[in-house]
């Protein structure tokens, strides 16, 4: 009984120092307008293209200094004669008065699955890369 207490003490001690913390991602009002930043699945997921640009100013003048800005643009396609989708998606954030900020560059590969006429499951794969910055001379701390 003891040892399993240490094993599961350690356990925990080691998710809390081991796991990074990345803050909070950006919420969209209408998830629907940008499908592929919910989930790579969506990618090729209607037949033919799909443009979509987004763009939201967060929390302007409630007297914490510059908002949250956030814009993102992605691509969709799909490609028939293969079940599969790809999709490209590029979304820049950036936070508050000291410029904290990310942008992801990412692609996305689905791949249609049909199991019975009417059902269908669509797996999908991301792969992004992410660079973050800030400008510190302009925070306070």
């Amino acid at each position: 009984m003891n040892s399993a207490k240490n094993i599961y003490t350690l356990l925990v001690i080691g998710i809390i120092v081991f796991t990074k913390g990345f803050g909070q991602d950006p919420q969209f009002t209408q998830f629907y307008s940008n499908p592929l930043y919910l989930a790579p699945s969506f990618a090729g997921a209607i037949d033919g293209s799909r443009i979509s640009l987004n763009a939201r100013n967060q929390w302007v003048g409630k007297g914490l200094g510059a908002p949250f800005k956030t814009i993102s643009f992605s691509f969709d396609h799909y490609f028939s004669s293969f079940n599969s989708g790809v999709g490209l998606l590029v979304m820049r954030d950036v936070a508050g008065d000291g410029n904290l900020g990310v942008l992801n560059v990412g692609l996305q590969y689905s791949y249609n699955f049909k199991i019975f006429n009417t059902m269908h499951v669509r797996p999908g794969m991301y792969l992004l890369y992410t660079q973050w910055g800030s400008t510190m001379p302009t925070c306070d701390f």
